[in-house]
């Protein structure tokens, strides 16, 4: 039997209410409306990230800024 780092449990609607907080957040930080398709892009990503471990919205904000965005202290990454 393989092991799967990828946990494949469903979604709580907790868990997609904070996915959806951390992405409403990083979208408003960076002034694109939630339709866009890099907003999308981000969702995939968020929903990755939170399937392979991170769980906390501090940790999903970081990510996501230091990734796409800002730093946790709101300097804009080149």
């Amino acid at each position: 039997m393989s092991h799967n780092a990828f946990q494949n449990d469903a979604l709580s609607s907790d868990d997609l209410d904070l996915l959806q907080r951390v992405l409403k957040n990083w979208c408003s930080e960076q002034a694109i409306d939630i339709q866009d398709p890099q907003a999308s892009r981000i969702a995939i990503e968020l929903f990755d990230w939170h399937q392979f471990g991170l769980r906390s919205e501090e940790e999903l904000l970081d990510m996501v800024r230091s990734t796409y965005g800002l730093s946790s202290d709101g300097a804009t990454f080149n």
